[in-house]
């Protein structure tokens, strides 16, 4: 008779664990991207404003079924959505926010899209103060990617990104290019996703202009010398959540430079495959 009982407790108890595993809440990911716009990024984005300079990137994460809004408009509350789009800010997050940040990330499957930038018009320390304080192995290099040989528009600090590692964030590219962008180091869990060609080389300018009129005519380059995989993607899962980071900021935006019988950035290559990419990863 005991024995009975005790088969029947412990089938009770089975019956009740796999109820409880299919009743069990699954990690459902909001359709929701918010943009930081509130840090002085990228020089409020050379003075275009967030919503002109990304508005083919809303259009497209609209036409995925995603809905898109901007700390300037929500908040900065990065904890209330899918994916958070970090793009060059040059404005330290405070305490505050970067607690916000890891609460976002200890969500699951949330996306943290960092985006930086070459080091003769930025410093990416504000990016690498976010990867420090979540204690990421990624880091933003201070300095530029440049290739003489594969170049997009004749422009060697242009490069065309092809060589690609498989992962779901390089699926069906061909080929990427970084407007201007810096290279990114990798250590711990953190994988690279994306790697310069063998010609490409990373220079570094003596100071930081500070400002969107810097250009590379005024700033005094000395190259590091070659490096035999310089990265220019990378991706590490943290707490519960993901990090991709890109070394320019500029290739999902929209040309509103004026470059003659110019795409815009995000139309040029795969850029906007790879935006689709991350989102959906």
């Amino acid at each position: 008779m005991k024995r009975k009982v005790t088969v029947f407790v412990l089938m009770a108890v089975v019956l009740v664990i796999f109820m409880t595993s299919c009743l069990s809440p699954q990690c459902v990911v909001p359709k929701t991207v918010l943009i930081d716009d509130t840090h002085d990024n990228s020089y409020n984005f050379d003075g275009y404003g967030v919503t002109a300079f990304y508005a083919k990137l809303s259009t497209v994460l609209q036409s995925m079924g995603y809905s898109v809004d901007f700390t300037s408009s929500a908040g900065f509350v990065p904890q209330n959505y899918g994916s958070f789009i970090v793009a060059a800010p040059t404005t330290v997050y405070s305490s505050a926010e970067l607690q916000m940040v890891s609460a976002f990330l200890s969500k699951c499957n949330r996306k943290l899209i960092l985006l930086g930038e070459w080091y003769g018009y930025y410093d990416n320390s504000p990016l690498n103060s976010i990867l420090a304080n979540l204690g990421s192995g990624i880091s933003f290099n201070n300095n530029e990617i440049s290739d003489a040989v594969n170049k997009y528009d004749n422009s060697s600090i242009w490069p065309i990104i092809n060589n690609f590692i498989t992962h779901p964030v390089t699926t069906g590219l061909n080929s990427i290019v970084l407007f201007a962008g810096d290279s990114i180091n990798i250590t711990g869990n953190a994988i690279a996703l994306a790697y310069a060609s063998s010609s490409a080389i990373v220079t570094a300018p003596s100071f930081v202009c500070g400002d969107s009129s810097c250009n590379t005519n005024s700033v005094d380059f000395e190259p590091d010398g070659i490096i035999p995989s310089i990265i220019a993607m990378a991706a590490e899962s943290v707490l519960s959540g993901k990090i991709v980071a890109i070394g320019d900021a500029s290739l999902f935006g929209n040309d509103l430079y004026g470059y003659p019988a110019f795409q815009d950035f995000i139309d040029v290559a795969d850029n906007e495959q790879l935006l689709r990419n991350i989102i959906s990863w």
